[in-house]
């Protein structure tokens, strides 16, 4: 089903775009509109990086719906700078929330990780190369 069109806020400095049905809808930064189906998908595909509960799926997202005249604006509406979003963290999870123990995350870099081609050890029978023809 698709929506009515709802008054929304990129709060980021950079254009957001949301995935639906391998459909991509690009949102600028500042004011603009959106179908209702996609607000919920755009919230959960451009999260603001580190405020993620990990209790929980809450996190704050880049995209806000602006409240109509009368109600209660509940998502935030102040634009993230760019440099602001450059220093955040390149995970969701705010690890501020977590055990102590846990807080102090490491990042691993996988040199093992085969670079180049990569072939089968062991063929099956039937298997055939790319370029040979059956």
């Amino acid at each position: 089903m698709i929506g009515d069109y709802v008054q929304v806020f990129n709060r980021s400095a950079l254009p957001i775009t949301i995935t639906k049905d391998g459909r991509q809808y690009t949102l600028k930064p500042g004011l603009g509109h959106l179908r209702s189906d996609l607000i919920m998908l755009g919230k959960n595909q451009n999260p603001i990086m580190g405020t993620e509960n990990p209790g929980s799926t809450v996190t704050e997202s880049y995209l806000s719906v602006v409240a109509e005249d009368g109600s209660k604006q509940i998502d935030p509406l102040d634009p993230v700078p760019l440099e602001v979003m450059r220093s955040l963290p390149k995970e969701r999870l705010d690890r501020n929330l977590l055990a102590p123990e846990r807080q102090r995350g490491m990042e691993v870099g996988r040199p093992d990780f085969p670079k180049g081609r990569v072939g089968v050890e062991q063929p099956a029978t039937g298997m055939v190369e790319p370029d040979q023809k059956f």
